[in-house]
C-alpha cells in the first residue's frame, strides 16, 4: 500500500486495513471531511473536477460543488458543518 501512496503509513493503519480488508472507495479521491464523518472527494474514475459528499451514516454520495474552487466558496463562506446538504 505505501508504494501505492507513495508514502509510508503507520503500522497501526496497515494492521487495521489488513484486518478489514479496506474500503472499496476505489473511484473516489478523499481529501477533508466536514467534522463529524462525512467526507469530501473528487471522482478519479472517470476523472472529471466536481466534489461529492459521502454520508458516512447511509453511504450515500452526494453531488455537492462543479470544482475545487467553488467547494472551497461553499465551505468557507458557510458557518457550520453542515453547509453542504
Amino acid at each position: 500500500m505505501a508504494s501505492e501512496l507513495g508514502q509510508p503509513i503507520p503500522s497501526s493503519l496497515a494492521s487495521l486495513l489488513a484486518e478489514t480488508d479496506g474500503i472499496d472507495f476505489d473511484a473516489l479521491l478523499f481529501f477533508g471531511d466536514n467534522g463529524g464523518g462525512d467526507q469530501f472527494a473528487f471522482v478519479r474514475t472517470p476523472e472529471r473536477d466536481d466534489i461529492f459528499a459521502w454520508d458516512h451514516g447511509t453511504d450515500s454520495r452526494k453531488w455537492i460543488a462543479p470544482h475545487l474552487e467553488s467547494f472551497l466558496r461553499d465551505a468557507l463562506g458557510s458557518a457550520g458543518e453542515d453547509w453542504y446538504r
